[in-house]
């Protein structure tokens, strides 16, 4: 006989975890299978607020929408770190690898192009918390340990070579232990999405079809099995840039009309003096300041649940892609930083819940 989940097995949690309520809180607050898919991954999504639907131009796209790896031009191997509370750690890593391909007919100069493009990646989340203490109405029952992962394998595609139009998909192994009940399921997620110039619109489906997870536990009938909602998630991505000159007045007039420049002292009218002006001011017309702007909004809907609508936001702002900052409030309030040089990448998330201890999200990605 095979044992409702909900009824009988998230019963079971509750009490096994009753004195970290705190992990209740996160993990089953949404009384859902496999909810620990829910929190989100990589910090800067999640400095982001989770809204990254639309966005998705890194090797987290396993995750958030796997038709955004085709935005990457580059491998990219990136990892996440982060302690949620007490004895309970979350972490991901994924891995993005393109392979560009051109038409039948198309040149070598053509297939430089990069235009069509085809990416796979990668990627493993685990939720992991350690000495949970079991316990009865009456005394302790000792301690154990819960273990959930995730496992992602992707592929995206430009269909089109004259279109900002990418698709893809992903299949993902689900595995849940905690004391005596492990259960496991194979699920499947499909996104689309359009970069455009000024706006960005993605579509995640996660769970196609829901996802099943069977498993098996020594107490009751030892029968598990639930299935996982399905989720469509759409987002759409507001996008400004602006390049600002950094060149101020060189010169300006004294009372008595010589020329005098801000940054040095009277510069003569010697040849040398003049010619070595002249290149000051080259480099400094060259000098400019871009900036970046993103702000993204997803919708979360559980198919077949009413009033299952939730809304995530957050602002991204890049300085000469290489600062990065970001902000969201809504329920939580999350922000972040982000640092670019050369090939690497470090990225951190703080995320503020009311009633639970404020976490932080550290990444590092490579790209190469």
């Amino acid at each position: 006989m095979v044992m409702n989940l909900k009824a009988k097995f998230l019963f079971f949690v509750a009490l096994a975890l009753l004195l970290n309520s705190q992990f209740i809180n996160i993990c089953f607050a949404a009384a859902e299978p496999a909810s620990f898919l829910l929190i989100g991954v990589g910090a800067r999504p999640i400095g982001m607020g989770g809204a990254f639907t639309a966005l998705a131009d890194e090797s987290s796209a396993v995750y958030w929408n796997p038709a955004g790896l085709s935005l990457l031009k580059k491998r990219e191997f990136s990892g996440m770190y982060g302690s949620l509370f007490t004895d309970t750690t979350y972490s991901f890593i994924s891995y993005a690898h393109p392979i560009f391909t051109g038409d039948n007919n198309s040149t070598k100069k053509d297939e430089q192009k990069e235009k069509r493009r085809i990416v796979i990646g990668a990627g493993w989340l685990q939720l992991r918390s350690v000495n949970i203490e079991k316990t009865n109405q009456s005394e302790s029952l000792g301690h154990t340990q819960m273990v959930n992962d995730a496992f992602f394998l992707s592929g995206s595609v430009q269909p089109i070579q004259s279109f900002p139009f990418y698709c893809g998909i992903s299949a993902k192994r689900i595995s849940q232990n905690i004391d005596t009940f492990s259960g496991e399921g194979w699920g499947m997620d499909s996104g689309i999405l359009i970069d455009g110039n000024f706006l960005n619109f993605g579509v995640n489906v996660q769970n196609i079809g829901k996802t099943e997870i069977k498993g098996t536990s020594y107490w009751g009938d030892g029968q598990v099995k639930e299935l996982i909602p399905c989720h469509v998630r759409s987002g759409v991505v507001l996008k400004a840039k602006k390049v600002y000159s950094s060149l101020v007045e060189l010169l300006q007039k004294d009372v008595s009309g010589s020329e005098y420049s801000i940054y040095a002292p009277r510069i003569s009218q010697d040849p040398q003096a003049l010619e070595q002006k002249e290149i000051f001011r080259s480099e400094k017309e060259s000098e400019t300041i871009d900036i970046k702007v993103n702000l993204a909004l997803d919708l979360d809907y559980v198919l077949g649940e009413t009033d299952s609508l939730e809304f995530y936001h957050g602002v991204e702002c890049w300085l000469n892609e290489m600062y990065g900052l970001r902000l969201s409030f809504m329920d939580d309030f999350s922000a972040g930083a982000s640092l670019k040089y050369e090939h690497f990448s470090i990225d951190y998330a703080f995320i503020l819940k009311p009633k639970l201890e404020n976490t932080h999200r550290f990444s590092l990605t490579m790209m190469f």
